[in-house]
């Protein structure tokens, strides 16, 4: 007999959204992706080339979304601008992803002062706004963008440590751990092969909410000055620079890339929604299926055990009518009277036995 014991796949799986407006969002997300990615080759003019005698021009042929205060084309600077719109967040959700894991994982697993001390790190970090730290950040090592990616993975880093230390102790109480360390495998194998696989859908999502607020908050320092350096295009810094032409009765330099920057956060937001999700009915404590094979089971009256063991059974079959034994006759009364009183021991002569009574 042979016992092979294979896992169940897919604890989390993807709910496929099939709605209009899902659709809609997760097109979105793709087209910036693509923007950004082919921006060096889509834009039609030098994002920074300067043309005075188009200044606030409007959407035409040859701009085809106008021109801002200093001439520059609108949609090529919304081309290269997602470049770093993006790029900023993506940074700021991977190092807060990756060092969030591992703070979260160590706290969960080990327990006890460790605990406390990671803990009690996370919550001075929560009691310091983000954008302070960016800004201080900022303040002392000047404009960029590595400066504020750094500060705000520090500021999001907590999100992800107290929800993966909250979710490693839950895995931990799990039968399959217990199981692991019986067999002898080291506590980084259980948390790396075991417990992250089973939480990585839940801590993804919350990473694809920090990339909408970091992309909020990137623009916001880069409306501010505080971000990228003023000739490198970026959405935020776009807003920025529009100031003086809404001013002037021409905003759509500025309403451009503050919609872009709208529409890109609520499609990722729209997109984790449907994204990966964990079903109630999958979220066993034990998510193995064991495969015997070769079992021999002996049956009752049979001469040699089977070789395979059936896994259905059928009910009995009914007796016909036919086969049926008959019932048995129903005794008469004078049956049913000597059986209830046997006789007695011989009455004294000429007399009946009176005093012995039977009721039938």
């Amino acid at each position: 007999m042979t016992a092979v014991l294979t896992r169940r796949p897919g604890l989390a799986k993807i709910r496929t959204a099939r709605s209009p407006l899902y659709l809609t969002c997760l097109g979105l997300v793709a087209l910036v992706t693509a923007a950004a990615l082919l921006a060096p080759w889509l834009v039609p003019y030098d994002p920074n080339s300067v043309d005075l005698g188009n200044a606030l021009a409007g959407p035409s042929a040859e701009h085809l979304l106008g021109a801002d205060a200093a001439g520059r084309d609108t949609l090529s600077r919304l081309l290269l601008g997602a470049r770093t719109s993006l790029l900023g967040p993506l940074g700021v959700v991977v190092f807060s992803t990756v060092a969030g894991i591992a703070v979260g994982m160590v706290a969960g697993w080990r327990g006890g002062w460790l605990d406390s001390v990671l803990s009690r790190s996370t919550e001075l970090v929560f009691a310091f706004p983000g954008m302070l730290l960016a800004i201080l950040i900022i303040s002392i090592y000047g404009e960029g963008l590595l400066a504020p990616v750094i500060a705000l993975s520090v500021a999001y880093l907590p999100y992800v440590s107290r929800l993966t230390r909250s979710l490693v102790l839950a895995e931990r109480r799990r039968p399959y751990v217990s199981a692991y360390q019986v067999q002898g495998h080291s506590a980084l194998q259980i948390c790396l092969r075991h417990i992250l696989p089973n939480i990585a859908p839940v801590v993804l999502a919350q990473s694809t909410i920090n990339f909408g607020y970091a992309l909020m908050d990137l623009a916001g320092l880069s409306f501010l000055g505080l971000g990228v350096p003023a000739l490198t295009p970026d959405w935020g810094r776009m807003v920025f620079d529009g100031q003086t032409a809404i001013q002037q009765g021409y905003p759509l330099s500025a309403v451009l890339p503050s919609v872009f920057i709208v529409l890109t956060v609520v499609a990722f937001n729209v997109v984790e929604n449907a994204g990966p999700t964990a079903s109630p009915g999958e979220t066993d404590d034990f998510p193995y299926t064991l495969d015997v094979r070769g079992l021999r089971v002996a049956l009752p009256g049979t001469a040699r055990p089977s070789s395979t063991a059936s896994t259905s059974t059928s009910p009995p079959a009914r007796p016909s009518p036919s086969s049926a034994s008959p019932a048995p006759a129903r005794p008469s009364p004078r049956a049913a009277r000597s059986a209830c009183c046997p006789p007695g021991p011989p009455s004294r002569a000429g007399s009946a036995s009176s005093d012995r009574t039977c009721s039938p």
